[in-house]
């Protein structure tokens, strides 16, 4: 779960500021190759300020199902591979979601490399409502994130990303991510990081800590 989320973006003199706060996505096994899993948001705001009014709406956010099926590895092996189709439910309120069903499919690779580093490529690809009118769009996300052990408990992540939408008039998405995860016991874990906005498309700055629990 996240326990909390921020974001800050500005552009073109609008200024926004998000927050979502305790975000758990709950996973459960069902094979030991597939398990499913939910994303609920309880409570998610949004302030919007601009040089001749502000707005603001908060409550519950939208909902995301997921199915994750390891195809490659199963904890055996240099790399592992996973199919991870998923489809957003429509259950945010009024001003915090677009009120469409949308849904993708994402590729999470995992490579053990040399010196205790985990090399992880992920592309995906989604079907996204547009933004005017009642068609749909293409966009394709990819990131590579690389991580390594700084002792027992503490491990640091690194992370480009992209997101790339085939909507007209839709910019690009390029961002520098940096996270840290301590391990409070060999089952719970806490982190911490953020996403820095490389090309200052909003949002800008989004930061975050989380919780991580194994049963």
């Amino acid at each position: 779960t996240d326990i909390a989320v921020y974001s800050y973006g500005n552009s073109d003199g609008v200024k926004t500021q998000d927050w979502t706060v305790i975000d758990p996505t709950l996973k459960l096994g069902l094979t030991n190759t597939i398990d499913a899993e939910l994303q609920v948001t309880p409570y998610q705001s949004a302030v919007t300020k601009s040089a001749a009014t502000t707005t603001s709406v908060s409550g519950v956010g939208d909902t995301i199902a997921r199915l994750k099926i390891n195809v490659l590895g199963d904890d055996h092996g240099a790399v592992a591979v996973a199919l991870l189709p998923y489809v957003k439910l429509p259950t945010a309120q009024s001003g915090l979601g677009n009120g469409s069903v949308e849904g993708g499919l994402i590729l999470p690779i995992s490579i053990s490399a040399p010196g205790g580093f985990t090399v992880i490529v992920m592309p995906e690809g989604d079907y996204l409502k547009d933004t005017a009118g009642s068609g749909y769009h293409v966009a394709f996300d990819f990131l590579i994130n690389v991580s390594h052990p700084l002792d027992k408990r503490w491990t640091f992540y690194t992370e480009v990303f992209t997101s790339q939408s085939f909507q007209s008039r839709d910019k690009p998405v390029y961002t520098l991510d940096e996270a840290l995860t301590y391990a409070l016991t060999p089952n719970l874990q806490i982190d911490f990081g953020g996403n820095f906005s490389l090309n200052d498309v909003p949002p800008r700055t989004q930061l975050y800590t989380g919780l991580s629990q194994r049963f």
